[in-house]
């Protein structure tokens, strides 16, 4: 029920899911930016983390909600507990607005799903500009129905409000909350698992590349950045404050723009900022001057995208690249001591043995410091999706948080419906298992 007039608090919400990650996990900075913003203005903001609390914790902390506003955050993962968590929420708190943003919005927009969750009010795209006129709009009593990235019921119907723009200068948005998001806490548990403190940060926003698998909805493909002096800022923050050991960049793609990596690596020479760092990059992107400037500047990790060893699959999933770049780019980390992962896929429609095998062979070749594998998702909004709706059928995605088995429903001689340790077995068998990433894909109990 929607409340209007009222001096309100708002309080976030990460809901749970048994498939993030949770020895090495990274905090919700989308959260972190819209309680700074928040706080700019004198509202006051709670939030409730699901990732790094028990079940009891959990539990407990949703029972003692401050805010009349209720924010929650979700992926596509967490799509299952927010159908719940919704429905629970508008019994215990039925004055409260309820408002769903992240990621996993997207999810709900292309299945037109809105009906399945009991919130008020969906947000799309990048909530920082939405979210802030919609709270305030909410406890001015005005109208929000014209602010625009809404879906809004009115009369038992759904309605939008029109696209979101985009946040173009991105050096505007205060650093997140990391006080709110409880840095700290994540930083303890990274300690405690792999004996290195380590937490994310985000230095540009969209991907201008055309992987038919990948999931652009949020930040789209008009990529922007932080300047370089705003990203080092940030990281000299979070070292000093937080005492953080190393930090990884989730940007979609880290290593893009050679100019402003140089800038970056500068500041921190000048700064004599000493901290081990990583993010993505891309094979195409890689040379030896790239790689020896920012070993030089504290990178030790970069995973890549290689999704597959062979040379169809990488052309039907539009990936761009070559097996020769591929080689290179690992090539060079190995020679300057970085460590680099390799992320790949098992499920593309058409894949035979013979590619898995492929596959294998380019694994051994390259010899990645880890390797990350899964079965390939078609996520709503995604061309792959587009491609494949008629073979997925009727799923929904908010009983679908499963990541051990696939959605597409088709013949091919990959089945479908084999777990994951079964696919991974095939890979383990020529590959230290030392090396392979389970944690993300199974439950806690099957890992």
């Amino acid at each position: 029920m929607l409340t209007e007039g009222l001096k309100m608090d708002v309080t976030f919400i990460y809901p749970q899911s048994p498939y993030l990650m949770k020895k090495t996990p990274f905090p919700p900075l989308g959260i972190g930016y819209l309680s700074s913003l928040l706080k700019e203005r004198d509202y006051s903001v709670e939030l409730v983390d699901g990732l790094i609390s028990s079940e009891e914790e959990y539990r407990k902390s949703l029972g003692n909600i401050k805010g009349d506003i209720i924010g929650i955050s979700v992926s596509i993962v967490q799509l299952g507990e927010l159908k719940r968590l919704c429905k629970w929420l508008n019994q215990a708190y039925p004055e409260s607005t309820v408002i769903v943003g992240g990621p996993g919005v997207k999810c709900i927009e292309v299945k037109n799903s809105f009906t399945d969750y009991d919130a008020d009010i969906f947000v799309v795209g990048e909530g920082e500009e939405t979210c802030v006129n919609l709270v305030d709009a909410l406890i001015s009593g005005e109208r929000y129905e014209s602010i625009p990235g809404l879906y809004y019921r009115s009369n038992g119907d759904i309605r939008y409000s029109g696209a979101p723009g985009v946040v173009q200068d991105l050096d505007s948005i205060p650093f997140p909350d990391r006080d709110l998001i409880n840095v700290s806490e994540y930083l303890r548990i990274w300690k405690e698992n792999v004996d290195l403190a380590c937490t994310d940060l985000l230095s540009s926003r969209g991907c201008p590349y055309s992987c038919i698998f990948c999931d652009k909805g949020f930040f789209g493909s008009n990529i922007r950045f932080h300047s370089g002096k705003y990203v080092v800022d940030e990281m000299e923050t979070i070292v000093k404050e937080y005492n953080a050991e190393e930090l990884y960049f989730v940007d979609d793609l880290f290593l893009i723009n050679k100019e402003r990596i140089t800038t970056i690596c500068e500041e921190i020479h000048e700064r004599d900022l000493h901290i081990r760092w990583g993010g993505h990059g891309r094979v195409n992107l890689i040379d030896e001057e790239t790689i020896k400037m920012v070993y030089d500047a504290g990178c030790r990790e970069i995973n890549f995208g290689v999704e597959s060893g062979s040379e169809r699959i990488i052309k039907y999933l539009k990936k761009g690249l070559t097996f020769d770049q591929v080689e290179r780019a690992f090539e060079l980390c190995h020679k300057y001591d970085i460590a680099c992962g390799a992320y790949f896929m098992v499920g593309i429609p058409g894949e035979t043995r013979e590619d898995i095998e492929l596959t294998k062979k380019i694994i051994k070749k390259i010899r990645p410091s880890f390797i990350n594998v899964s079965f390939l998702t078609p996520y709503p909004g995604t061309r792959l999706y587009e491609m494949l709706e008629d073979m997925i059928g009727d799923v929904d995605y908010s009983e679908w948080d499963d990541l051990q088995k696939s959605v597409l429903n088709y013949d091919f001689e990959v089945n479908p419906k084999v777990s994951h340790k079964e696919v991974i077995q095939w890979f383990i068998d020529e590959v230290d298992p030392s090396r392979m990433d389970f944690n993300i894909y199974f439950k806690e109990d099957d890992a």
